[in-house]
């Protein structure tokens, strides 16, 4: 992908190992978790895309988002870069956006068929409807997860609060569609970042879904050793801090919930500013 951007054959070395190396890539992974396996489909996606095969990024992309549902909020990014960044650009509606959306909702169709055939509506509640109403209040890295504990365990009611928090995610994830799908890679990683931190789950797997993006972008943000390394390490201590109260409530059996919401702002405040210097350096 960095190759076929334009980028040197060292920048594609330095980014393949960004990820193999990654020692979080390489942890989550050895739990069992096939989230390799969709990165690989997404980057599939990606690389057709930028090589202008509208019908194989979408049947990729179709296929990432039979195996996890959030993908979705990378067809609009897609659908307009073949609109206004190949060879047919600056036209809404071309052949290529058509063959990327027409093989993206044929497939869905013939996956959901299929499975709806062995599974029925179980299939449907587990693969989509799920993820709407789901609420974590365990092992979840998101500020959230004691707003859902207390509305669960001592509040009765409040369940709109569940669907206000897709409302800052949703709005930020159409904005930088709009603005930064030129720099498809960018604006994927930037699109994946916000959805992991606003999303009301958020657990060590999500963060391999821009993991995997970050290496397309680097060459591309005018970062220095320096800002790089404090970005990293500011990442780290914000995790730590709610490693650390995390440890406290599911293993100790503590009552720290209130800190562990305040560790997990704090780690929430990390990934903002990580956003943006994203958006400040990118060129």
């Amino acid at each position: 992908l960095l190759t076929c951007g334009g980028h040197s054959h060292k920048s594609s070395l330095i980014g393949a190992a960004m990820w193999l190396l990654n020692p979080i890539s390489a942890g989550v992974s050895t739990r069992g978790n096939a989230e390799s396996l969709l990165g690989w489909v997404i980057l599939l996606a990606v690389y057709f895309a930028k090589k202008e095969k509208a019908m194989f990024s979408g049947i990729f992309l179709s296929l990432a988002v039979h195996l996890k549902l959030y993908p979705i909020i990378y067809s609009l990014p897609i659908f307009l870069y073949f609109a206004y960044c190949t060879a047919d650009q600056h036209r809404f509606v071309n052949m290529k956006n058509l063959q990327f959306v027409g093989a993206f909702l044929l497939l869905q169709v013939v996956l959901l068929g299929f499975f709806y055939h062995i599974y029925g509506y179980q299939f449907v509640y587990e693969t989509y409807l799920y993820h709407f109403i789901r609420s974590d209040t365990r092992h979840n890295f998101s500020p959230y997860f004691y707003v859902l504990y207390l509305q669960k365990y001592v509040i009765e009611g409040a369940s709109i609060l569940r669907f206000i928090s897709f409302l800052p995610q949703a709005l930020l994830i159409f904005v930088f569609s709009i603005k930064y799908f030129s720099q498809l890679e960018v604006c994927l990683t930037l699109q994946t970042i916000v959805f992991v931190i606003f999303n009301k789950v958020s657990t060590s797997q999500y963060f391999l879904w821009y993991l995997w993006l970050v290496p397309l972008t680097y060459p591309s943000l005018r970062l220095s050793l320096k800002e790089s390394t404090a970005l990293a390490v500011m990442w780290f201590i914000g995790q730590g801090c709610w490693l650390g109260t995390g440890y406290l409530v599911e293993f100790e059996c503590l009552n720290y919930f209130l800190s562990m919401h305040f560790a997990a702002l704090i780690f929430m405040l990390s990934q903002c500013v990580i956003i943006c210097a994203f958006v400040k350096r990118c060129r």
